[in-house]
């Protein structure tokens, strides 16, 4: 269902941003999740409310996800920019 969020018509603008997919996809799942549970007040259904707070919980587990990946991905690129001379 969320997979749409981080189809290739949205690589190029993540690239630019410096975004990875994996953020943005839980970027998108926390708002599905917000929606999800606002409608379940809204309605006065108590499951679809606890599913979107289930939703935004593992939303902000895949946001996170994506920013250790952007921050090992950094780390590595200055560490190979740092010693140009040493061959892997």
């Amino acid at each position: 269902m969320f997979d749409e969020c981080t189809s290739a018509a949205f690589s190029g603008a993540l690239r630019e941003n410096g975004m990875n997919g994996e953020r943005f996809a839980g970027i998108c799942q926390q708002f599905a999740g917000r929606m999800n549970e606002t409608w379940g007040e809204l309605t006065a259904d108590p499951l679809r409310a606890a599913a979107g707070r289930r939703a935004q919980v593992f939303g902000k587990a895949r946001q996170r996800n994506g920013l250790a990946k952007e921050e090992s991905s950094r780390q590595l690129r200055d560490f190979v920019h740092r010693n140009r001379n040493w061959y892997f």
